[in-house]
């Protein structure tokens, strides 16, 4: 486990990325990163959207890089599309050797379904469960590699080696309600077939 999950003090901090990827259809809210950021709150833990539709795609990573240094952020976690898998390894990747304690995680759509291509050196977490409580539990426990293994649709790296475990039941419901206050703050940048 990475020293600064397990040696921060008080709450952790977390940035939750939604990847810029070309959509001239459609700019919707980063609903799934708005019910992520509404557990962290429910848990104690600071969090923020840092939402990449927001920003010119010129200079991304500096952007980033500095978002994450002036935040002082423990954790790092991006939302998954099939169209961002490369983006988000690669950026991964930088990320580690400019903040090398920092823990990088993954979620969202493609890592649900493709959970395997985000096993690289420089994501230390993989979610691909339905439903949060998998989540909230990695949270509390702070990425502790006991507590990992007992939960379901999470993959992690134990020693070196990858853990995969297996995806739980369904969800027929969500532990929290989203945190709107992304899409509120961005409502107008928000369309649909340009409405």
């Amino acid at each position: 486990m990475k020293e600064c999950v397990q040696a921060a003090e008080g709450a952790l901090k977390v940035l939750l990325v939604r990847p810029k990827f070309s959509s001239i259809v459609a700019n919707l809210e980063p609903l799934g990163l708005e019910y992520i950021s509404s557990l962290l709150n429910d848990v104690g833990f600071k969090n923020e959207i840092f939402d990449e539709f927001q920003h010119p795609r010129q200079f991304r990573f500096p952007r980033l890089a500095r978002k994450i240094k002036r935040g002082g952020f423990d954790c790092v976690g991006f939302n998954a599309n099939a169209n961002t898998t490369d983006y988000i390894i690669q950026t991964s990747a930088h990320l580690k050797q400019r903040f090398p304690d920092l823990y990088i995680m993954v979620g969202g759509p493609e890592a649900e379904l493709n959970y395997r291509d985000f096993f690289t050196d420089s994501i230390d977490f993989v979610y691909h469960d339905n439903g949060l409580t998998s989540l909230k539990n990695a949270f509390e426990s702070r990425f502790a590699p006991d507590i990992l293994a007992e939960q379901d649709g999470v993959c992690f790296k134990r020693e070196g080696t990858w853990v995969v475990k297996e995806k739980g039941a369904p969800a027929c419901g969500f532990l929290t309600q989203p945190d709107r206050s992304s899409l509120y703050a961005n409502i107008r940048k928000n369309f649909i077939f340009r409405k």
